[in-house]
Protein backbone atom coordinates (compact mmCIF):
# COMPACT_ATOMS: atom_id res chain seq x y z
CA UNK A 1 0.00 0.00 0.00
CA UNK A 2 1.51 3.71 -0.93
CA UNK A 3 1.89 5.46 1.51
CA UNK A 4 0.52 9.25 0.70
CA UNK A 5 2.29 12.95 1.53
CA UNK A 6 -0.37 13.68 3.62
CA UNK A 7 0.13 10.25 6.03
CA UNK A 8 4.15 10.72 5.63
CA UNK A 9 3.86 14.36 7.00
CA UNK A 10 0.70 14.23 8.77
CA UNK A 11 1.32 18.22 10.30
CA UNK A 12 2.68 20.11 6.80
CA UNK A 13 1.35 23.38 6.75
CA UNK A 14 0.59 23.26 10.47
CA UNK A 15 2.94 26.17 12.70
CA UNK A 16 3.76 25.05 16.42
CA UNK A 17 5.49 26.83 19.13
CA UNK A 18 7.49 24.82 21.64
CA UNK A 19 8.98 26.58 24.76
CA UNK A 20 11.69 24.93 26.99
CA UNK A 21 12.91 23.35 23.58
CA UNK A 22 16.63 23.59 24.25
CA UNK A 23 17.53 20.47 25.57
CA UNK A 24 15.41 17.04 27.00
CA UNK A 25 11.34 17.30 26.51
CA UNK A 26 10.89 20.29 24.52
CA UNK A 27 13.65 19.63 21.99
CA UNK A 28 12.61 16.31 21.63
CA UNK A 29 8.93 17.31 20.63
CA UNK A 30 10.01 20.21 18.20
CA UNK A 31 12.44 17.44 16.33
CA UNK A 32 9.31 15.17 16.31
CA UNK A 33 7.06 18.12 14.71
CA UNK A 34 9.42 19.41 12.20
CA UNK A 35 9.76 15.54 11.07
CA UNK A 36 5.49 15.45 10.91
CA UNK A 37 5.86 18.02 8.44
CA UNK A 38 5.61 21.06 10.99
CA UNK A 39 7.01 24.94 10.88
CA UNK A 40 8.41 25.01 14.62
CA UNK A 41 9.35 28.26 16.59
CA UNK A 42 11.19 27.00 19.05
CA UNK A 43 11.51 29.44 22.26
CA UNK A 44 13.66 29.09 25.06
CA UNK A 45 16.60 31.34 27.15
CA UNK A 46 19.87 29.48 25.75
CA UNK A 47 19.64 30.54 22.62
CA UNK A 48 23.14 28.90 21.23
CA UNK A 49 21.71 25.30 22.43
CA UNK A 50 18.39 26.86 19.96
CA UNK A 51 20.45 27.05 17.10
CA UNK A 52 21.97 23.97 16.77
CA UNK A 53 18.41 22.33 17.27
CA UNK A 54 17.52 24.72 14.20
CA UNK A 55 20.47 23.44 12.28
CA UNK A 56 19.77 19.98 13.23
CA UNK A 57 15.98 20.20 11.77
CA UNK A 58 16.89 22.41 8.70
CA UNK A 59 19.56 19.77 7.44
CA UNK A 60 16.69 17.51 7.42
CA UNK A 61 14.60 19.08 5.29
CA UNK A 62 12.53 20.63 8.32
CA UNK A 63 11.71 24.21 8.90
CA UNK A 64 12.78 25.93 12.20
CA UNK A 65 12.65 28.97 13.88
CA UNK A 66 14.68 29.97 17.16
CA UNK A 67 14.18 32.79 19.37
CA UNK A 68 15.25 33.43 23.01
CA UNK A 69 12.40 33.86 24.94
CA UNK A 70 11.96 33.85 28.41
CA UNK A 71 8.17 32.85 29.35
CA UNK A 72 8.01 34.70 32.50
CA UNK A 73 8.22 38.23 30.43
CA UNK A 74 5.40 38.61 28.93
CA UNK A 75 6.34 41.17 26.68
CA UNK A 76 9.07 38.64 24.77
CA UNK A 77 6.23 36.33 24.60
CA UNK A 78 4.17 38.28 22.71
CA UNK A 79 7.08 39.15 20.69
CA UNK A 80 8.18 35.45 20.10
CA UNK A 81 4.03 34.84 18.52
CA UNK A 82 4.18 37.93 16.89
CA UNK A 83 7.36 37.01 14.73
CA UNK A 84 6.22 33.55 14.70
CA UNK A 85 3.16 34.08 12.99
CA UNK A 86 4.69 36.88 10.63
CA UNK A 87 7.46 34.67 9.73
CA UNK A 88 5.96 31.28 9.96
CA UNK A 89 2.21 32.19 9.90
CA UNK A 90 -1.30 31.59 12.76
CA UNK A 91 0.16 29.25 15.48
CA UNK A 92 -2.01 26.11 15.03
CA UNK A 93 -0.08 24.19 17.91
CA UNK A 94 1.44 25.51 21.43
CA UNK A 95 3.49 23.52 23.58
CA UNK A 96 3.78 24.88 26.76
CA UNK A 97 6.81 22.72 27.97
CA UNK A 98 9.01 25.38 29.80
CA UNK A 99 9.19 24.23 33.55
CA UNK A 100 11.85 24.30 36.72
CA UNK A 101 12.02 22.62 39.66
CA UNK A 102 13.57 23.11 42.88
CA UNK A 103 14.14 20.45 45.38
CA UNK A 104 14.11 21.76 49.37
CA UNK A 105 11.74 21.71 52.22
CA UNK A 106 9.26 24.46 52.40
CA UNK A 107 11.23 25.53 55.86
CA UNK A 108 14.19 26.20 53.57
CA UNK A 109 13.12 27.11 50.48
CA UNK A 110 14.07 30.87 49.67
CA UNK A 111 11.52 33.15 48.12
CA UNK A 112 13.37 33.83 44.95
CA UNK A 113 13.19 29.68 44.57
CA UNK A 114 9.80 29.40 45.06
CA UNK A 115 9.08 32.57 42.94
CA UNK A 116 11.06 31.40 39.82
CA UNK A 117 8.88 27.92 40.27
CA UNK A 118 5.58 29.93 40.38
CA UNK A 119 6.98 32.33 37.47
CA UNK A 120 8.00 29.86 34.97
CA UNK A 121 5.51 26.66 35.90
CA UNK A 122 2.40 29.02 36.13
CA UNK A 123 2.82 32.38 35.03
CA UNK A 124 5.03 31.24 31.64
CA UNK A 125 2.03 28.92 30.89
CA UNK A 126 -0.36 31.68 31.27
CA UNK A 127 1.49 34.06 29.28
CA UNK A 128 1.92 32.13 26.54
CA UNK A 129 -2.22 30.29 26.54
CA UNK A 130 -2.60 33.81 26.90
CA UNK A 131 -0.78 35.11 23.65
CA UNK A 132 -2.33 32.46 21.48
CA UNK A 133 -5.79 31.80 22.61
CA UNK A 134 -7.74 34.60 21.09
CA UNK A 135 -6.38 33.85 17.66
CA UNK A 136 -7.24 30.08 17.94
CA UNK A 137 -10.76 31.12 18.91
CA UNK A 138 -11.39 33.25 15.50
CA UNK A 139 -9.98 30.70 13.46
CA UNK A 140 -11.83 27.89 15.21
CA UNK A 141 -8.72 25.81 15.53
CA UNK A 142 -5.99 25.10 17.52
CA UNK A 143 -4.36 22.83 19.66
CA UNK A 144 -3.03 24.03 23.40
CA UNK A 145 -0.41 21.52 24.66
CA UNK A 146 0.23 21.96 28.67
CA UNK A 147 3.21 20.09 30.16
CA UNK A 148 2.30 19.16 33.51
CA UNK A 149 4.19 16.10 35.23
CA UNK A 150 2.73 13.16 37.18
CA UNK A 151 3.16 15.39 40.46
CA UNK A 152 0.35 17.18 38.95
CA UNK A 153 -1.89 14.15 39.31
CA UNK A 154 -0.84 12.48 42.42
CA UNK A 155 1.44 13.79 46.00
CA UNK A 156 4.60 11.60 44.85
CA UNK A 157 6.78 10.26 48.47
CA UNK A 158 9.51 13.08 47.52
CA UNK A 159 10.30 15.49 50.17
CA UNK A 160 11.04 19.32 48.88
CA UNK A 161 9.01 19.68 46.30
CA UNK A 162 5.69 21.06 47.49
CA UNK A 163 6.06 24.42 45.56
CA UNK A 164 6.73 22.21 42.08
CA UNK A 165 4.04 20.31 43.22
CA UNK A 166 1.47 22.56 43.37
CA UNK A 167 2.07 24.57 40.16
CA UNK A 168 2.08 21.32 38.26
CA UNK A 169 -1.59 20.54 40.25
CA UNK A 170 -2.86 24.28 38.87
CA UNK A 171 -1.40 23.15 35.38
CA UNK A 172 -3.71 20.41 35.67
CA UNK A 173 -6.70 22.37 36.65
CA UNK A 174 -6.46 25.21 34.32
CA UNK A 175 -5.91 22.98 31.50
CA UNK A 176 -8.85 20.75 32.30
CA UNK A 177 -11.25 24.58 32.78
CA UNK A 178 -9.84 25.74 29.53
CA UNK A 179 -10.99 22.71 27.80
CA UNK A 180 -14.42 23.31 28.56
CA UNK A 181 -13.87 27.32 27.68
CA UNK A 182 -12.78 26.75 24.13
CA UNK A 183 -14.04 23.54 23.22
CA UNK A 184 -16.89 25.16 21.36
CA UNK A 185 -14.36 27.27 19.23
CA UNK A 186 -12.42 24.17 17.79
CA UNK A 187 -9.72 24.44 19.87
CA UNK A 188 -8.14 21.61 22.09
CA UNK A 189 -6.43 21.43 25.21
CA UNK A 190 -3.87 18.65 26.20
CA UNK A 191 -2.28 18.45 29.61
CA UNK A 192 0.42 15.67 29.54
CA UNK A 193 2.08 14.41 32.94
CA UNK A 194 5.22 13.02 31.78
CA UNK A 195 7.40 11.04 34.49
CA UNK A 196 11.07 11.52 35.41
CA UNK A 197 13.01 12.03 32.52
CA UNK A 198 16.74 12.74 32.45
CA UNK A 199 17.38 16.31 30.89
CA UNK A 200 20.69 17.17 30.03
Amino acid sequence: MQTSARDDKPLSGKVAVVTGASSGIGAAISRQLAAAGAKVAMAARRENLLKEIQDEISKEGGVALAVKCDVTNRAEVKELIQHTESTLGPVDILVNNAGIWVIRCMKNLHEEEWDQQVDVNIKGVLNCIGAVISGMCERKRGHIVNMSSQNGKTVIPLVGIAVYTGSKFFVEGMSRTIRQEVCKDGVRVTCIQPGEVETP
